[in-house]
């Protein structure tokens, strides 16, 4: 008897060890982050909205990070600071942070930058999603790959990039697109 329920148990947690190696892949696809400016502020939900209204983000869970305040709070955090960001879309376009940081620079030709995995690429309408975020590729000229450049029709979901972009006509547009190391292999 002991002998069978030792088998049991090894069953078990073989089978929980395998179904958390399964669901933590589809977990993690939307997990990265972003950078912006914060457009707004809403203090009773612990929200703050980045790049002109575009990108919602909920602090509710946010380790936060402001330089010169320890133990910061939401109520410290401005409209007009750019933050950096990390956390998690799961299936919806707002953003779970897990952490907020300021200040952060940004470059001012760019009103955001994203980074994470690529999916519901589109190439035909070239569009993809990064963060649960639509952004419009369309005026990429390449997506930059280590030494090369290749074009936004050989991209597929699940590449690690890093993405520049600028807010026009109430879209997020890409106006650079680089692929990390971390994808290599979507190149061999």
């Amino acid at each position: 008897m002991l002998h069978r329920m030792k088998r049991i148990t090894l069953n078990t947690v073989i089978a929980g060890i395998f179904g958390a190696a399964v669901a933590f892949p589809l977990y993690a696809a939307n997990k990265g982050t972003v950078v912006g400016k914060i457009s707004s502020l809403d203090e009773t939900t612990e929200t703050i909205m980045l790049m002109d209204e575009l990108v919602e983000v909920d602090c509710i869970d946010a380790k936060l990070r402001i330089k010169g305040v320890d133990d910061p709070v939401f109520a410290e955090l401005e409209v007009g600071d750019t933050v950096k960001v990390k956390g998690d879309a799961g299936g919806s376009s707002v953003i779970e942070a897990s952490k907020v940081k300021t200040p952060v620079k940004l470059n001012k030709k760019y009103d955001g930058r994203f980074s994470g995995e690529t999916r519901k690429v589109n190439t035909s309408k070239k569009t993809f999603e990064l963060l649960g975020q639509e952004i419009d590729a369309s005026n990429l000229s390449g997506v930059s790959m280590s030494t090369r450049t290749i074009s936004f029709d050989n991209m597929v979901s699940g590449v690690q990039v890093y993405v520049n972009v600028s807010v026009k006509k109430g879209k997020l547009v890409a106006k650079t697109m680089e692929i990390s190391s971390k994808s290599c292999n979507f190149c061999h």
